[in-house]
């Protein structure tokens, strides 16, 4: 069967070689200026899906969080009453 990824089981001592190539662009932006474009931003233009998103993420798991705590304090309850018998 030939698969699109080969793969091959090294045994005892061998090498393997990669490579990768980066390229390099210049630019007359400074280093310490690269965000500057991003933190000056005079549009109030906020991402409203990801604020809403935020929001309801939270909304789900405070309830999660909220039946957990539920859950434990009852079987909490029940091995306590068990004890005090």
């Amino acid at each position: 069967m030939d698969h699109p990824y080969r793969l091959w089981l090294l045994e005892g001592s061998a090498s393997v070689m990669f490579s990768y190539e980066i390229e390099f662009n210049w630019s007359e932006v400074r280093w310490a200026s690269r965000w500057n474009v991003y933190l000056e931003m005079s549009d109030l233009n906020i991402h409203w899906f990801s604020v809403i998103n935020s929001i309801i993420v939270v909304f789900f798991l405070a309830g999660q969080f909220m039946i957990l705590v539920r859950l434990l304090s009852k079987k909490i309850s029940k091995k306590v009453s068990k004890w005090r018998i």
